[in-house]
């Protein structure tokens, strides 16, 4: 997003899972917002901490149904993973996603495509917390502070693997964020108070959990 105001959006993939909730829980401390891209494959198992997101006012947004590499796949079975996903979560009881973010942060023009025309807007990330190989979470939450800057949009993860280290960075993160003045907002309305250039390249993104 743009700079015009300390804002920033933390952002959470895989989920959801065990460790949403205590996610949800720091967010809901440091009275911060979230978006959460989640996985269909895990609705059936953790429906509660998504509904418990959204009537807290975190976004929710489409991670496809199985965590696949869109770039691999047909156009149809591209189109199955976003729309699948985006149904499930319909089937649980929250709003259709809006926002999308490939795996991996892999992607093409036939991904663009596709998320386009289910109505979704394709939203990847500036700042990296590497939370799936991070061993210290002082360290990582210290990586994430030095690298943000007004407009970020960081990445982390709920879900996905062990998600220890990310839970008790995550307080961390909040504070130092709130310590520098950054107000902690979601996607769409970081992008409401902040908006992109009008011209933004799309970088492919070395692949990540």
């Amino acid at each position: 997003a743009g700079e015009q105001t300390r804002s920033v959006a933390l952002t959470f993939d895989d989920g959801p899972s065990p460790y949403t909730q205590r996610i949800l829980d720091t967010l809901q401390r440091g009275k911060a917002k979230g978006t959460f891209f989640t996985l269909g494959n895990q609705l059936a198992e953790f429906p509660f901490p998504l509904q418990r997101a959204v009537a807290e006012g975190h976004a929710i947004g489409d991670h496809t149904w199985n965590h696949a590499d869109l770039t691999k796949l047909s156009p149809s079975d591209v189109k199955s993973e976003i729309t699948d996903q985006a149904s499930g979560v319909q089937k649980a009881g929250i709003p259709r996603p809006r926002l999308f973010r490939p795996p991996y942060g892999a992607f093409n023009d036939e991904t663009l495509r596709v998320a386009r025309r289910a109505g979704m807007l394709t939203v990847l990330w500036t700042v990296d917390s590497n939370d799936y190989k991070a061993t210290d979470p002082a360290a990582m939450a210290d990586a994430v502070l030095a690298e943000t800057r007004p407009g970020a949009i960081i990445l982390m993860h709920d879900g996905g693997g062990n998600r220890t280290v990310t839970s008790k960075a995550l307080p961390l993160i909040v504070r130092g964020l709130r310590k520098r003045g950054y107000k902690m907002v979601t996607v769409p309305q970081l992008l409401i108070s902040n908006p992109p250039p009008v011209q933004q390249d799309a970088v492919l993104r070395t692949p990540v959990a």
